[in-house]
């Protein structure tokens, strides 16, 4: 595993420490976790994409796949 520098204010790290002790585990563990999970699938973002094709009308594709990956990178945002 490579080592990556990161700079966090103090209240960046207060939240990490207590994410770790709340879950039994380290702040780089954490980091690591919410890295590998931010990213949507492919699939994801086509079921969220067909689904707004199929309530609007007019919308291309490519349209609809933007909504999306603004709605679902909103929604994570909102969570992380």
């Amino acid at each position: 595993m490579r080592e990556v520098k990161v700079r966090f204010s103090e209240s960046d790290l207060q939240i990490l420490d207590n994410l770790a002790k709340q879950n039994n585990t380290t702040r780089s563990n954490i980091i690591r976790s919410r890295v590998h999970n931010s990213g949507v699938s492919s699939t994801a973002l086509q079921t969220v994409s067909t689904a707004i094709r199929n309530r609007t009308f007019g919308l291309t594709r490519q349209q609809a796949e933007h909504a999306a990956a603004i709605a679902i990178s909103t929604l994570a945002n909102a969570t992380a």
